[in-house]
Parts: C-alpha cells; structure tokens; sequence
C-alpha cells in the first residue's frame, strides 16, 4: 500500500514564511490575516491562523518570498491549538514551482 504522501498530486515542501490572506464572507464582510506557511504544493499551501474561513471560500494570498500572489479555495479549516490549520487549493491558474 503506497504512503499517503505518494498519493497526493503534487509534493509538498515545508517552507516557513508568511502570507497575506484576504477573504470576504457570504455577508460581505471582509476580512485580511497574516499566516504562517506550514507547507506549499505546486498546486496549493497549508497555513496557519488565527481566525478560522470556512470551506470553500475564495481567498485571495500574497507572498513575496514565494513569488505567489493569486485565488484560492479553502479546501479544509480545522482547530489546531489557539488558531486553525488550513489548506487551500490554488485557482485562476496560480501555481507555484521551486526556486532554481
């Protein structure tokens, strides 16, 4: 039986940094929050923060460091500690590739 990490689409690389998260919710409020970088795919990023998002929501990122600045999907948003764990897969045709 293959590992779960053989299963997944893309690689992920674990690479602290920060990201800009930005969202709006279904009432129309918006919201921004910093997140840490727990891991990035070519296909999308695990973050941490402080507020939860709920699943599905388009989020906007910002990341300098790893040259990506885009949409996303909250793909799952759970309770980690005193904040949250989310993925998000990337959208719009935002994708991310390793620095030569």
């Amino acid at each position: 039986m293959a590992a779960k990490n053989e299963e997944r689409r893309h690689v992920r690389h674990p690479l602290p940094g920060k990201v800009k998260v930005h969202w709006r919710t279904v009432e129309g409020h918006s919201f921004h929050s910093p997140a840490k970088c727990l891991n990035i795919s070519r296909g999308g990023i695990r973050l941490e923060l402080e507020r939860a998002i709920p699943v599905g929501t388009l989020v906007n990122l910002e990341c300098l460091q790893f040259r990506i600045a885009g949409v996303a999907h909250v793909r799952h948003c759970v309770a980690k500690g005193m904040g949250f764990v989310v993925g998000v897969e990337f959208g719009g045709g935002l994708q991310w590739t390793e620095s030569e």
